[in-house]
C-alpha cells in the first residue's frame, strides 16, 4: 500500500493500514516528517528551548487526538495551553492605544454594526467590546464580512438576552462576552459563526500542548506505525489507470515510477493542484478546485530572559491591529532558567501577507519593533539571542497553512454542522477510483490536528484488504 505524505494524516493512515495487515510505504517530499506540525528548537549552553512554527494547541473536545496521544504513550507529556482568556497580563494594541483586556479606553475608534444606534446602553457596550475583539482577533477576511453583514435579528437577540445584565453592565471580562455570544449565536450570519466557533468559543474551552514539542506526536507515530518512510521523495505526477494508480516521483534527483491498486494521497491541495493528475472524475476535480486555503506566518524570538513576565504576561496571548496581530507567551513547566521562546507574531489569512513579503531578516526586525510596543525590553541589545520565521504559503511542500471554509471569492463562509441525530456521517476522505484523498482539508475539523487524524482513519477504512503487491 502506498501513502503519499508523512504528515499526521498520512502517518495515521499508515498506522491503521498496518493494523489491518497491509505492507505500507510512505513517500515524503521533504527531509522531515510531521507536515504542518513543526517544532523548532533553540540551543544554549546544553539546554534546549522550543517553539512551534505549526500546530501548537489541542482543544479538549478533540477526542481523537487525545486517544492517539495515549496510544503512542505521550499522555504524560500533556500540559495546559493557556488561551487568550486564561492567561494573565495579555494586552491589546488597537487604534494606536495599548491597554488590558478588561479596559476600553475613551475615544477608542472602533467600527460599529449597522442598526446598533437604537439599542439600549447595555447592548451597545456589549457590541463595542465585541467589536474590539473582532478587530484584533479575527483575520481580515472575517473582519471585512462581520461588520457590514451583521443583521437586525442578531442585534435584537443581543438586546433581549443582555437586558437582564442591567444598564450598568460594561462586559469588561471576555468571559462575559462569550456567555452572551453563546446565547445569541444562532442568530448570526455564517461568516461570523465560523469565527465565533473556531476562535472565540474554542478559546474558552481547555486547551493542551505537548511538553517538549508538538512534533513528538508525528515522531512517535512514525516510530510505531511499522511502515517504511522514504524522505526526499517528491511526487511529480499521478495518473489513475485501469486497476490502480501510477505515481511518478523524484527521489533525490532520480526519477522513479510506482504503481499500486490503491493509493492514499495526503498531499496538501495547493501542491497537488500544481502537478499533473490524470483520470480524475468531474466531482473530484471540482472538490480540488473549490477548496480554499489560508496562508500564515509565524515569528519566534529566542530571548535571553522572559521579559514579558516582568510586564505581568504569563501564558495566554496579546493581540494587535498592527503588523504582528497575535503574540503568544510560553506556559511550559519544562522551561528552566531565565530564557524563553516568544511567539512574537502569528498571522493568518490576508493578515499574513504584509509579513510574508518581507525578507527573513527584515521580517524578524519588523516584528521585534512591533512587539516592543507591548514589551519595551524586547528592544534592548542582547535580549533576542536568535530567531526564526516561516511563511507557510512559500513552503514548497504545503503552499499554505490550512484549508478554510471561506469560499474562493471570500464572499461568504460556511459552517459544517455535521450529521444530525441518527444520520450517517460522510467519510472524511474522498475516493476517486484507486486514489483516496485525505488530510485536514477533507475533514470537518479543518485546520486542526483532529481533522487530519479523522481523515487518515477514514481513508484507511476505505481501502480494501487484501491489497495486491506494489510495483516499482
Amino acid at each position: 500500500m502506498l501513502v503519499l505524505g508523512a504528515g499526521v494524516a498520512g502517518l495515521v493512515a499508515a498506522k491503521e493500514l498496518r493494523a489491518r495487515g497491509h505492507d505500507v510505504l510512505v513517500l515524503e517530499a521533504s527531509q522531515r516528517i510531521g507536515g504542518r506540525i513543526w517544532t523548532h528548537r533553540f540551543e544554549r549552553e546544553g539546554r534546549v528551548f522550543h517553539g512551534e512554527l505549526g500546530a501548537m494547541r489541542l482543544p479538549v473536545s478533540h477526542r481523537r487526538v487525545f486517544d492517539l496521544i495515549d496510544q503512542v504513550g505521550l499522555t504524560p507529556k500533556l500540559r495546559p495551553f493557556l488561551s487568550v482568556f486564561q492567561g494573565k497580563g495579555g494586552r491589546l494594541d488597537c487604534a494606536g492605544q495599548r491597554f488590558g483586556f478588561g479596559q476600553l479606553p475613551a475615544g477608542l475608534s472602533l467600527p460599529e454594526w449597522p442598526l446598533a444606534q437604537g439599542l439600549d446602553p447595555a447592548a451597545r457596550r456589549f457590541l463595542r467590546r465585541l467589536a474590539l475583539l473582532v478587530t484584533v482577533m479575527a483575520p481580515r477576511e472575517v473582519r471585512d464580512l462581520a461588520f457590514p453583514q451583521m443583521n437586525g435579528d442578531f442585534l435584537a437577540a443581543v438586546q433581549r438576552h443582555l437586558a437582564a445584565a442591567g444598564p450598568e453592565a460594561d462586559f469588561a471580562e471576555p468571559g462575559a462576552i462569550l456567555a452572551g455570544l453563546e446565547a445569541v449565536r444562532g442568530r448570526i450570519n455564517q461568516a461570523f459563526h465560523l469565527f465565533l466557533s473556531d476562535i472565540l468559543l474554542k478559546a474558552a474551552e481547555p486547551l493542551f500542548q505537548l511538553a517538549g514539542g508538538a512534533d513528538q506526536l508525528p515522531l512517535a507515530l512514525a516510530a510505531r506505525c511499522g511502515a517504511e518512510i522514504r524522505l526526499g521523495t517528491e511526487v511529480m505526477a499521478l495518473e489513475l489507470i485501469p486497476g490502480g494508480v501510477m505515481v511518478q516521483v523524484n527521489r533525490e534527483g532520480v526519477a522513479e515510477t510506482y504503481q499500486a491498486a490503491q493509493v492514499i494521497c495526503t498531499i496538501p491541495l495547493p501542491v497537488l493542484r500544481r502537478m499533473p493528475v490524470a483520470g480524475l472524475d468531474a466531482q473530484t476535480r471540482r472538490r480540488l478546485a473549490g477548496m480554499n486555503y489560508a496562508g500564515a506566518t509565524k515569528v519566534l524570538l529566542f530571548c535571553a530572559e522572559r521579559c514579558w513576565e516582568a510586564d505581568g504576561a504569563h501564558g495566554g496571548a496579546s493581540f494587535s491591529d498592527r503588523l504582528l496581530r497575535q503574540v503568544y507567551y510560553p506556559h511550559n513547566q519544562d522551561f528552566a532558567g531565565r530564557e524563553g521562546v516568544l511567539l512574537a507574531s502569528y498571522c493568518i489569512g490576508a493578515d499574513a501577507a504584509p509579513i510574508a513579503v518581507l525578507p527573513a531578516d527584515e521580517r524578524v526586525a519588523a516584528v521585534r519593533r512591533e512587539a516592543a510596543r507591548l514589551h519595551p525590553a524586547l528592544a534592548r541589545d542582547g535580549m533576542v539571542l536568535d530567531s526564526i520565521s516561516i511563511d507557510w504559503t512559500a513552503h514548497p511542500w504545503t503552499l499554505s497553512a490550512c484549508s478554510t471554509d471561506w469560499d474562493p471569492g471570500m464572499q461568504q463562509m460556511v459552517q459544517d454542522a455535521g450529521a444530525g441525530p441518527g444520520e450517517a456521517e460522510e467519510p472524511q476522505a474522498w475516493r476517486c477510483g484507486g486514489l483516496v484523498l485525505a488530510g485536514e482539508h477533507c475533514s470537518r475539523a479543518k485546520a486542526w490536528v483532529e481533522g487530519a487524524i479523522a481523515s487518515g482513519q477514514d481513508a484507511a477504512a476505505m481501502v480494501a484488504c487484501p491489497e495486491p503487491a506494489l510495483t516499482v
